[in-house]
């Protein structure tokens, strides 16, 4: 690949980080179909794609944990249920029609976008009403308070990591709505937490490309994943700087994108 066309990616790939982090986000939504624009193959795209999530994220990270916006004892909780989960879906993929249930979670997306983005008169911490109280787990980190209910929780992480693994499409994306929208999860802490599990999720399917004979082009993949840490550390600190209506029009609008993008790869 010309070293312009490198140059070209590297800035577009920039831009797209910023958003991406703000709302806790790998990207590799995105980052693949810019890739196959550019004429690089789905394998070698989707390598690429992981290894600049893996460095975007670790980016983004840095910011978040500095600011006390990463539940370290929540996610003890999630990556391990969403690993498990994804592991089956991704296993089950070839017995299910996948197209019909990338439709159908592309709608949730929009639905879910709606209805972060209207006012909600319920306070950040206050789960939803329609949440079963079983085994709840009071949660104070930092300036943050909220709870979760630990037997609606992990039935929930499992069921949306198999749809992910299924799909092949992160966790993250699935888990911010329900965070935000049933547990009501604090809005800085539900991004944290989407935050690193988008990383290790981008480590472990990163580690299964490679062990299944895909090659990572490091010559394409060091320069953008420059610019995917460039691109996130400034998303993430933009994250912090932008008030909490303003994040939910964000979040709205990217969750519309990412649906979009999901059902044209889908159709």
């Amino acid at each position: 690949m010309e070293t312009v066309i490198i140059i070209l990616l590297a800035t577009i790939l920039m831009a797209l980080a910023a958003p991406f982090a703000m709302i806790g986000m790998g990207g590799g939504t995105a980052y693949v179909p810019v890739l196959e624009i550019a004429n690089v193959n789905i394998h070698e795209a989707s390598t690429i794609s992981l290894f600049m999530i893996m460095i975007s994220t670790l980016s983004a990270a840095i910011v978040f944990h500095s600011k006390k916006a990463i539940d370290w004892h929540m996610l003890l909780f999630i990556i391990p249920a969403v690993a498990i989960g994804a592991f089956f879906g991704g296993y089950a993929s070839h017995l299910i029609n996948t197209q019909i249930i990338t439709v159908v979670f592309a709608v949730f997306l929009c639905a879910s976008a709606f209805l972060i983005y209207r006012h909600d008169h319920t306070k950040e911490g206050e789960m939803h009403k329609i949440v079963p109280k079983l085994f709840v787990w009071n949660r104070k980190y930092g300036e943050y308070h909220y709870s979760v209910s630990l037997g609606v929780l992990i039935p929930t992480v499992l069921g949306l990591g198999f749809i992910s693994g299924m799909l092949g499409v992160g966790g993250g994306l699935f888990l911010l709505p329900i965070f935000i929208l049933i547990f009501r999860v604090p809005m800085r802490i539900t991004i944290g937490i989407t935050t690193i599990y988008a990383g290790a999720s981008a480590v472990m399917g990163l580690f299964g490309h490679l062990a299944g004979g895909d090659l990572l082009n490091l010559w394409i993949a060091i320069p953008l994943a420059i610019a995917v840490f460039i691109g996130a550390r400034i998303g993430s600190q933009m994250s912090h700087k932008t008030n909490i209506p303003k994040l939910k029009t964000t979040i709205a609008v990217l969750l519309i994108v990412l649906a979009v993008l999901m059902l044209f790869k889908a159709l």
